[in-house]
């Protein structure tokens, strides 16, 4: 089988041609064989066919049309897959896949011949035909000019003359056909002929696209000029002029795109002859494309009268967004002489485009803008979300609604632009916000403008930073201050518009009406003018002329700088240039002192978002993103606190951040951005060993490089012997990694994840890798349930031992996306499930619980397991009916875990039992129960059972009777043995805080309670931080400070309500009751019981028997009979249990209502505390008698 597209579409048998029927059966052939060997989708199938008027039928059509195809080419050919379609090919069956393998071969002969003429021809009536020949055609040229490269090292220059005139004046603005041209001219003794080629050349890009000629033409020029014998060898390629690159691979960029329409095209049609039509259609042609390519964009196609332009392909700059819809507005404005109106749609987002030599892209973005550009009226520019949000600020926009845009499940916001702001810049600054820092890098500008007043001599200084660091205000600072003592003329370069490369002189020559100096006949005769007049102006007062963006200048501006300052004489002026690094690599040896200025320390971008935080507040856990995000660039503080403003998230990357990044990358070199992206795979910090593993070769001169241009650097921080490095922001990485096609992603996160696991590795990063490779395969269709169940494997392993070691956090986010991966794992699940209920999220819990369950079905381990579990949400949320439920769960389960010997099944059983115990307050029971759990844990070898059990014994301990001195010893000894387990540590803290309190040692037990309470916020284990507000509370209310336990019962009152959880929130609000009540405020403490009373149940003893004491107070005055009978009520439940502190406090609330009973209530308090030790407790009861 033969398919040929690399002409009119043809398909060969055995020398055969076979018939392929209609002009649409062949298009979808040849959008088959464009994506030869992938599947390609019914949407893009249909679009290809009907573009944006498919028929009904139109999905009975593509199916009769590939049924016919598949008779034609054999049925195996044709493959249905998800979705789609897929033609399966030989590497060497199709004419497009052998010419890249001649191509890559070096037979550049047999690749070109090939072609048969314009591809596709047959099918130009279709959209999409016509963009792949014009890709396609750029190849071709491609290729001629590589073997252009090799003809002229083979010494052919006179034949070669001929056929590249013919080229050059087909593609006028192609400087490497140029510059092969001139070579071959020279060579054939044609020296004035090339010397004319390069001036029209340079006229033309200076005259249509505002550009000077890239270094090497204007190298060849120079060469030429001197006659340098170097030309006259024979060379494979011009001097210091590489090859056409070979293709990029394809990649993912943030693009914008535009698209614009002739309104009321039919209409002109009928009243017009064709050749007047044909000539107004060619001057709108022309205008249209003029402000296109004058702002840097890329006219991607011509259809009828419609234009397609992309802004970021094949580079990305930093301001597309801007240069799209400032050449938008030039558009509709360049239509009026011609008496036309027009449309524009312009959007921006994410799509993928090829390799460098080409600028189709595919993408939502593009399908947006079309649909923007159809909505929009005559003389109307519709612009998208994403771009209002890169040009807010440049341009006056109203709101348009929004657009039901086709395939779109949700309607297109829309914004219209009325104009460009005069002035405006790709990035809105805030100049106004006081200077924060470079007090050190202000005095060294000053000193130098001292410098310069002093010896009357031209000075330079180059302050370098990257985009956003602070250059511009720190210039803007320099210049207030040298007021009035200086003239201060500042100008900005820029990297696109007409004459481009003397435009920042014009700007600063019309701030003194000096604008004629620019009609000189020569630059020579220009710059001499210009110094001249900055002499003359620095003559009558010291002169600080500063020029922003000088990264951007062309090269005969930056030498109108050096020579300024290195021939002016007598004229105090200091020449003030502000860069990115990329200047260097420009002009290695630049001239002049240079002043890196590096980002803001933590204190200084502290101080900065204090200054922004009084025009747009935003909350704490946003600005400690941001502080992250931004890593002191006062930029990036400027815009995420912008973006935070408007209701984004602090640890987004706010668009125009992104698209400066982005534009920054991709002047790369393509071996730097290949080693960069895959860096990017590694991680924010990354071993040369790990990214010469991806790229499959030795990357250290490269990664020095990058080190250069300040996108890595070294990392020094680590021990390890391996060169280890960090980019520079992690934004940088972000950037670098979203610019990774998807199906590249797939093979180096696979790639490295089996490195990674050779070197043994923690199953954590392994896992990782593997689950961005299995994410990105699912994004793009082709999952890999291997994958996903290896990750998942990893992922649950690592989250288990996460949990073990009580990093709540950290075992939540692992075990849950190891459920994710892998639904259906049992085990995980409840270990999951586990983990929500530690970190006060029940609802998550008992999901995650319940769907254990399911899982285990079949299993009865996993049964029991699952089912003991959600037996323990009962108990802590209160939704068991009692405790008699719970404790037959768990003696159900004892039987038949003790049958399979599962020790941690028998340890969370005895546990759950001693639930039931604590409920009913019985502690001494409890700590039987908790003795054996705690037995089978350490069979199991289940470090964090055995962790938490010993904290549950110590509440015990606590709560229980134990005598206070007793306990504290016990307690003492099992914090001596808790070293290295954070969260035992806590518990047992918190536990000798409340004990040490009752012997009156406040002092000890606040710094007692003070670290437990950081260790469990450090941890994440934010219930059980909240639940032990009691013992804080306690503390506080036994050193006679009500008001501070107040505070900590709210504390941690408002936490569990946060969360959603009611059974430990109505016990704290029987607490916080009970305080209340004491300081006198009735109305709270009623409201209070009453929340504790409908949120507990009959079983919870303590809750039930202080919120009676507790409303029994507060109603005392008014309704005594209420307040007795509810005391009495306290006082019998309390006494049902063995905890002696609530026995006592609820005597002392009957002696509190019930004056006649007082003295006997107070003494049977008094003996409940000594019996417990709690010494504070007997004074205070004892106190009361006193009163």
């Amino acid at each position: 089988m033969d398919i040929r597209i690399l002409g009119p579409l043809e398909v060969l048998d055995g020398g055969r041609v076979l018939e392929l029927g209609g002009a649409k059966q062949r298009a979808v052939l040849a959008m088959l064989a464009l994506n030869a060997n992938r599947t390609v989708s019914l949407e893009q199938l249909t679009d290809a066919l009907w573009e944006e008027s498919p028929p009904e039928s139109a999905r009975k059509a593509l199916q009769v049309h590939v049924s016919q195809l598949r008779k034609t080419l054999g049925a195996e050919r044709v493959q249905t897959t998800g979705g789609g379609y897929r033609l399966v090919l030989e590497p060497d069956e199709l004419d497009l896949g052998r010419f890249h393998r001649l191509r890559e071969a070096g037979e550049l002969d047999g690749a070109l011949a090939l072609w048969r003429g314009q591809p596709l021809a047959d099918l130009t009536d279709h959209r999409f035909a016509r963009a792949e020949a014009a890709r396609l055609a750029e190849l071709r040229l491609a290729c001629v000019e590589q073997r252009v490269e090799r003809d002229l090292a083979a010494g052919r220059d006179d034949e070669l003359v001929a056929e590249l005139e013919a080229l050059h004046r087909a593609h006028p603005h192609r400087e490497h056909l140029c510059g092969q041209l001139m070579l071959a001219l020279y060579r054939a003794g044609r020296q004035a002929d090339a010397l004319e080629i390069y001036r029209a050349t340079r006229a033309a890009l200076a005259d249509e696209l505002g550009l000077e000629p890239g270094r090497e033409l204007r190298d060849l020029h120079q060469q030429i000029l001197r006659q340098d014998p170097a030309l006259d060898l024979v060379q494979a390629k011009p001097p210091h002029a590489p090859p056409p690159p070979m293709p990029r691979p394809v990649s993912r960029k943030t693009v914008t795109v535009l698209f614009c329409d002739l309104a009321d095209s039919t209409e002109l049609g009928e009243r017009m002859d064709p050749e007047t039509l044909r000539t107004v259609m060619s001057r709108w042609y022309d205008a249209m494309r003029t402000p296109i390519e004058r702002a840097g964009g890329t006219v991607e196609k011509f259809v009828g009268d419609a234009v397609m332009a992309v802004f970021g392909v094949p580079a990305v700059h930093e301001d597309d967004g801007f240069r799209a819809i400032r050449a938008a507005v030039e558009m509709r404005d360049a239509v009026v002489p011609l008496g036309l109106e027009i449309r524009i749609g312009v959007n921006t987002g994410e799509v993928v485009t090829g390799d460098g030599t080409t600028t189709l892209v595919t993408g939502d973005a593009v399908n947006t803008a079309k649909r923007l550009e159809e909505a929009a009226a005559s003389g109307e520019i519709l612009i998208g979300a994403a771009t209002r949000r890169l040009v807010a600020h440049a341009a006056e926009l109203e709101p348009a609604g929004t657009v039901a845009a086709k395939g779109k499940r949700i309607p297109v916001q829309a914004w219209r632009v009325l104009e460009i702001v005069p002035g405006a810049t790709a990035f809105p600054r805030r100049l106004d916000v006081p200077l924060v820092g470079r007090g050190r890098e202000l005095d060294a500008l000053e000193a130098e403008l001292a410098a310069a007043i002093e010896s009357r001599s031209c000075r330079l200084v180059t302050v370098t930073g990257a985009a956003g660091v602070g250059k511009s205000r720190l210039v803007r600072e320099l210049v207030n201050r040298a007021q009035p003592t200086a003239r201060a003329l500042t100008a900005r370069c820029v990297p696109y518009g007409d004459g481009v490369t003397f435009l920042p002189l014009r700007e600063l020559l019309a701030q003194n009406g000096e604008e004629h100096l620019l009609g000189a006949a020569s630059s020579e005769e220009t710059f001499f003018a210009v110094r001249r007049l900055f002499e003359r102006l620095a003559g009558e007062q010291p002169l600080l002329v500063c020029f922003e963006d000088v990264h951007w200048a062309q090269p005969t501006f930056l030498d109108l700088i050096e020579y300024i300052a290195g021939w002016s004489r007598g004229a105090p002026m200091l020449l003030l240039c502000l860069a990115r690094p990329e200047l260097q690599d420009a002009r290695p040896r630049w001239p002049g002192t240079p002043i890196a200025l590096e980002p803001l320390s933590n204190e200084e971008a502290a101080t900065l978002l204090d200054e922004l935080e009084a025009e747009w507040p935003i909350g704490v856990d946003a600005r400690t993103q941001i502080e992250e995000t931004a890593e002191g660039n006062p930029l990036f503080l400027e815009q995420l606190v912008a973006m935070v403003a408007e209701g984004g998230v602090g640890a987004d990357v706010p668009p125009t951040i992104h698209a400066l990044l982005a534009a920054r990358l991709d002047r790369l070199e393509p071996e730097e951005r290949a080693v960069l992206e895959r860096a990017a795979v590694a991680g924010r910090d990354f071993s040369r060993e790990a990214v010469a593993e991806l790229a499959g070769d030795d990357v250290a001169a490269t990664l020095l490089s990058l080190v250069r241009k300040e996108l890595v650097r070294p990392d020094l921080s680590g021990a390890s012997d391996e060169d280890r490095f960090r980019f520079r922001h992690a934004l940088i990485r972000d950037a670098a990694y979203s610019g990774i096609p998807k199906a590249t992603r797939v093979e180096l996160h696979e790639q490295f994840a089996r490195w990674l696991e050779r070197r043994g590795a923690e199953d954590e990063l392994v896992g990782y890798h593997l689950e961005q490779a299995y994410t990105c395969g699912v994004e793009l269709g082709s999952p890999a349930p291997a994958l996903a169940a290896r990750s998942g494997e990893l992922l649950a392993a690592a989250g288990s031992r996460a949990y073990q070691r009580d990093d709540v956090k950290a075992a939540m986010s692992l075990l849950q996306r190891a459920a994710d991966l892998v639904p259906g794992n049992a085990e995980a699940l409840i270990l999951l499930g586990s983990a929500y209920m530690s970190s006060g999220d029940f609802a998550q819990g008992r999901s995650a619980l319940l769907e254990a369950q399911r899982a285990a079905a079949g299993d009865r381990r996993l049964e029991i397991r699952a089912a003991i579990e959600l037996e323990f949400h009962a108990a802590l949320t209160g939704a068991a009916s009692s405790t008699a439920e719970i404790v037959a769960v768990a003696e159900e389960a004892l039987a038949v875990l003790e049958e399979l010997g599962d020790d941690a099944g028998l340890s969370r059983a005895w546990r759950l039992i001693s639930e039931a115990h604590a409920i009913a307050s019985r502690w001494e029971d409890r700590g039987t129960a908790l003795e054996l759990a705690l037995h089978h844990a350490r069979r199991a070898g289940d470090r964090r059972q055995q962790s938490s059990i010993v904290a549950l014994l110590a509440q015990a301990l606590h709560y229980g009777p134990t005598p206070v001195d007793v306990a504290i010893a016990r307690c003492e000894q099992l914090l001596a043995e808790a070293e290295g387990d954070r969260a035992l540590a806590a518990a047992l803290m918190s536990t000798l805080g409340g004990l040490e309190a009752m012997r009156g040692d406040f002092e000890r037990a606040r710094s007692l309670w003070s670290d437990a309470r950081a260790r469990y916020e450090e941890l994440g284990l934010q219930h059980r931080r909240a639940a032990r507000s009691l013992i804080a509370a306690t503390i506080e209310l036994l050193a006679g400070d009500p008001a501070a336990a107040e505070r900590e019962l709210r504390l941690g009152y408002d936490t569990l309500a946060a969360m959603g959880e009611t059974w430990v929130r109505a016990t704290l609000a029987a607490y916080l009751a009970a305080i209340l009540a004491e300081l006198g405020r009735y109305e709270e403490a009623i409201v209070l019981s009453q929340e504790s009373e409908a949120n507990t149940s009959d079983d919870d003893v303590v809750t039930q028997a202080v919120w009676r004491g507790a409303r029994a107070r507060a109603v005392a005055a008014v309704d005594r009979d209420e307040a007795v009978a509810l005391a009495r009520g306290a006082v019998e439940r309390a006494l049902a249990t063995d905890f002696l502190d609530l026995r006592a406090g609820a005597f002392l609330d009957l002696a509190a209502v019930l004056p006649d009973e007082a003295g006997y209530a107070v003494a049977r308090a008094v003996e409940e505390y000594e019996r417990k030790g709690n010494v504070v407790g007997a004074e205070r009861a004892r106190a009361r008698v006193t009163v």
